[in-house]
């Protein structure tokens, strides 16, 4: 649609409809920019979390604004395009949980294919259980340290950046810890198993939030 052959007020409105999608647009390029000049391409977790926190505004902004009814006259698809970028981005901050989901699998793998037993373990067996601790917690450390970062202050988006992660790894994890926190593979038990699931949650609980 373009504004040939309005006239008068419908031509204005257009016209105005138009000039703050460009707007909008302008915003959204201009947050791309910065996110490219000031955060790593490495870095794609506070990448993610950054774009998040500002498409999310964004959004909403439009969602509570009386101009998006204006803007959709004229680009009716500028919405959906920015629920498509937060989709993109929130799924590309979920893969930060990503090592700590592979740990786990592979313990779980080794589980299947050599049966540990619940009484005396094998030599080679406690020591894939020390591994697989040890890489699990170093992990939650990363995981910890990458989401106290950067603080979301809105309510809404920081709730659910919290329950994607949980829905995505306390199941799993559940069932990591049920299975061998109790084998007995270590006499240092404080050195290996230092999460459990309840500790776990409240750390992601805790996420986007400053504390000192």
């Amino acid at each position: 649609m373009n504004s040939a052959g309005l006239t008068g007020t419908d031509k204005g409105l257009y016209d105005l409809g138009t000039y703050f999608a460009q707007l909008v647009r302008w915003l959204h390029a201009s947050l791309s920019k910065k996110t490219d000049g000031y955060i790593s391409r490495h870095d794609t977790t506070i990448r993610a979390i950054f774009l998040l926190n500002n498409v999310n505004y964004l959004l909403k902004r439009l969602e509570n604004s009386p101009l998006l009814v204006m803007i959709q006259r004229c680009q009716p698809d500028l919405k959906s395009k920015y629920e498509d970028d937060f989709k993109t981005s929130l799924k590309d901050y979920t893969k930060c949980y990503t090592p700590l989901i592979i740990a786990i699998q592979q313990m779980l793998e080794y589980d299947n294919v050599n049966r540990l037993s619940d009484g005396k373990l094998r030599d080679r067996d406690r020591e894939q259980l020390k591994e697989s601790f040890a890489t699990l917690n170093a992990a939650i450390d990363n995981l910890r340290q990458q989401c106290q970062e950067y603080i979301v202050s809105d309510i809404d988006l920081r709730d659910r950046l919290r329950t994607e992660g949980k829905l995505l790894i306390m199941d799993m994890f559940r069932t990591y810890y049920n299975k061998f926190s109790n084998k007995d593979f270590t006499r240092n038990r404080e050195k290996y198993i230092r999460y459990d699931p309840r500790i776990l949650e409240s750390i992601i609980d805790n996420f986007f939030e400053h504390h000192s």
